[in-house]
């Protein structure tokens, strides 16, 4: 038996997976059943950076820690990929007491097919409309609500350095590559410092060399979001295939309501979470 095994990396990159602790290429395949074992262990990554291989059963223990080697513009990158995703239903090492809940992208999935009154999947890799149409929507959910509110669980800071070689041809003097994960800029530098930019595709532009910046990043490990993120992800899902698969306005009317009722509670209790980012005014001392 064959179970699946998901991680996440750069859009359309390629890994080499190998045994753990050797450089021994592991049997992998890239379906759950038939078909050779995929040519020198090489498995890409689809255009949401998702790597998804299967292993044999007898393979499965050693999968939490495989090594694997990234392959960007000729050059070789050693790292370890150290998150996956269980999707086969077997038992998993105890969760990391940092994260943000223990749900995986499989319970995503089939708690918002079950939202609409659709069967369940039994693995992430299930052939059926149902999952064809759930898998197509849910990377789409997940940036678009990670992108709604500055969650506290999705913060990342960073330094840039301006571009050398290139940049802008007016207004400013340094262009900066945004990070490969970020999904929206929160804010530059000292928040109390008014720095002026400009956002032009992936990049600032700004006539600082150096940047220190706030944003919010792609998670794609589902044991890291919050509980209440959860909730409002599922109602986003379910809303967006409730019509695909059910083919009733008045279902989807239903579900988009759901959703905006989840993303109220979730983004207000995730505001009263840490101080604000900037100082909120007094009227008395307004008008005064």
């Amino acid at each position: 038996m064959r179970y699946p095994i998901v991680g996440t990396g750069s859009p359309l990159t390629s890994i080499i997976v190998y045994d753990l602790g050797t450089t021994t290429p592991s049997t992998v395949y890239a379906a759950l059943t038939g078909g050779s074992a995929l040519t020198d262990s090489i498995v890409t990554a689809d255009e949401n950076g998702v790597f998804t291989f299967f292993v044999d059963d007898s393979d499965y223990p050693v999968v939490s820690y495989f090594d694997i080697y990234f392959f960007a513009s000729g050059n070789t990158i050693t790292g370890v990929w150290a998150f996956f995703t269980d999707t086969g239903g077997l038992a998993t090492a105890d969760p990391d007491p940092s994260i943000g809940s223990t749900v995986s992208v499989l319970q995503i999935y089939n708690l918002a097919l079950m939202a609409v009154g659709a069967a369940p999947l039994a693995t992430i890799a299930d052939v059926s409309v149902q999952a064809d149409v759930v898998r197509a929507w849910y990377p789409y959910c997940r940036d678009a609500l990670l992108r709604a509110h500055p969650w506290n669980f999705a913060e990342k800071r960073a330094a840039l350095t301006g571009l050398t070689g290139t940049h802008p041809v007016m207004d400013y003097a340094y262009f900066f590559n945004l990070p490969s994960d970020c999904l929206k800029l929160r804010k530059l530098s000292d928040q109390s410092v008014d720095i002026p930019y400009k956002l032009e595709g992936r990049r600032i532009a700004c006539d600082e060399p150096v940047l220190s910046i706030l944003y919010t990043y792609r998670i794609t490990d589902a044991t890291y979001f919050d509980t209440m993120f959860v909730d409002a992800l599922v109602a986003l899902l379910a809303w967006r295939i409730s019509y695909p698969i059910r083919k009733d306005i008045n279902l989807a009317k239903v579900k988009e309501a759901e959703y905006r009722a989840a993303l109220s509670i979730a983004t207000g209790v995730d505001a009263q979470e840490g101080t604000p980012d900037y100082p909120m005014s007094d009227d008395l001392l307004v008008v005064r």
